[in-house]
């Protein structure tokens, strides 16, 4: 217990002067990372420390690299135990922060963006959680399962592997919608597109009532709505647009 406290003072010691590598606690298991305006960069990385760089932006649209320093002014890093929280600040007018983070990649991480910006992860094995207001996700050699929320951008994720014991589900009201799995991976599958849509895989989807221009790029005006099996079945993939085309294919 000693060594931990002594840790997680050492963190809050190197945050506080503005460090940009800091060292988490033994016990962490999630980072979670908050922003308002901004694109947030996470990518996993071999290695048991994080890095944190943030770049400003202001009314005259010029960009800055904010200084290991001044980065206390602009993002928080709250050591909560088992999650750490990085948080930028409030906008001071017109501004916005973006994040590039490297992190352990055999922890979780979950992204909430409250105003707008591109998310893109790499290279996280433990699964990926991202809410997202208004801007594209872009995730590549994720691992175990995601779940992923966007009012209005395209998603674009692509497993390395997946927890059959775990479902997936990715949700957006505007944009569409490509995941690419393991061949043999084996899903219920849910697909709902509203309007301006259209469906494609490389997976053979067994279903009794495909739709109209199955595998064709040819935009329906008529909703799309498909439940079948990938692969004998197994956890829900779940893909859900009010606008746009859903993709499916094959690692």
């Amino acid at each position: 217990m000693k060594n931990l406290m002594l840790v997680s003072a050492v963190l809050i010691s190197l945050t506080a002067i503005g460090q940009t590598k800091i060292k988490p606690t033994q016990s962490l298991e999630q980072i979670t990372v908050k922003g308002h305006w901004g694109n947030i960069d996470l990518k996993g990385v071999d290695a048991t420390w994080l890095s944190i760089e943030a770049i400003h932006s202001g009314q005259d649209n010029e960009s800055e690299r904010i200084s290991e320093e001044r980065l206390s002014e602009y993002v928080s890093i709250i050591d909560q135990g088992k999650e750490l929280l990085i948080e930028t600040r409030i906008p001071q007018g017109f501004e916005s922060v973006d994040l590039k983070i490297e992190l352990p990649q055999v922890i979780f991480a979950k992204v909430i963006l409250l105003k707008g910006g591109e998310v893109s992860v790499e290279n996280l094995r433990s699964g990926l959680e991202i809410q997202q207001l208004n801007g594209s996700v872009k995730a590549a050699d994720i691992g175990q399962f995601a779940l992923i929320s966007a009012a209005n951008g395209s998603v674009d994720i692509s497993f390395k592997s997946m927890n059959e014991q775990l479902p997936t589900s990715l949700v957006t009201m505007n944009g569409g919608i490509t995941v690419t799995m393991p061949a043999k991976s084996k899903r219920d599958v849910r697909l709902v597109s509203q309007k301006n849509g259209y469906v494609l895989s490389d997976f053979d989807v067994s279903n009794s009532d495909k739709v109209d221009g199955w595998n064709k790029a040819q935009y329906s005006k008529q909703p799309i709505s498909l439940s079948g099996t990938i692969n004998g079945g197994g956890e829900l993939l779940f893909l859900s647009t009010q606008n746009g085309p859903l993709i499916l294919r094959k690692r």
